[in-house]
C-alpha cells in the first residue's frame, strides 16, 4: 500500500486544491482531506473511479485549513501520483495568480500562458480538461476581483 501524501500550512488556507495522475487501467480512486489546527476534519472528498482518465483534481473550501492528507483507496497496486497542489490563504483571492494582492493584467496574462500550455493549474474548475470553460470561469472570476 502507498503511503499517504501529507502537507501542514503555516497560516490558514480557505481553498485547496490537488491534481492527481494515474496510468489508467484500473478502478483506482483516491481521496483527499483538509483539517483544521485542532485536528477537525474541513471536509472530505473522493475522486471518480480513473476509468482511463489521466488526471483529475479534487477540491476543499473552508476556512482555517492548517493540514491536509491525500490517501490512495484504490483496489490495485497501480501507482498514483500527486502532480500539482494549489492553495489560497484564507481571505485571499484565487484569480490573483502571482499573489501581490491584485487582480490585474499580469494575473490574466499568466492564467492565459497556463491555459495556452495546457498546465494543470488553468483547469479552473477543476473537471480535469482544459478548455473554453476553463478560461470563461477564470475570467468571470478575474473580472469579479477580490
Amino acid at each position: 500500500r502507498w503511503q499517504p501524501l501529507v502537507g501542514e500550512f503555516d497560516e490558514p488556507q480557505g481553498f485547496i486544491r490537488l491534481w492527481g495522475g494515474d496510468d489508467g487501467f484500473d478502478d483506482d480512486q483516491w481521496e483527499f482531506e483538509a483539517f483544521d489546527a485542532h485536528g477537525a476534519s474541513l471536509g472530505i472528498v473522493q475522486s471518480p473511479v480513473w476509468n482511463g482518465k489521466p488526471y483529475t483534481s479534487l477540491t476543499i473550501r473552508a476556512d482555517g485549513i492548517m493540514s491536509f492528507e491525500a490517501r490512495f483507496i484504490g483496489q490495485s497496486d497501480a501507482q498514483i501520483a500527486f502532480d500539482d497542489l494549489e492553495f489560497v490563504p484564507e481571505g485571499g483571492c484565487r484569480a490573483d495568480l502571482n499573489g501581490d494582492g491584485n487582480v490585474n493584467t499580469q494575473d490574466f496574462i499568466e492564467f492565459l500562458n497556463a491555459w495556452a500550455g495546457d498546465h494543470l493549474r488553468a483547469d479552473w474548475n477543476g473537471d480535469g480538461a482544459i478548455n473554453t470553460q476553463d478560461f470563461i470561469a477564470y475570467l468571470n472570476e478575474w473580472a469579479a476581483g477580490c
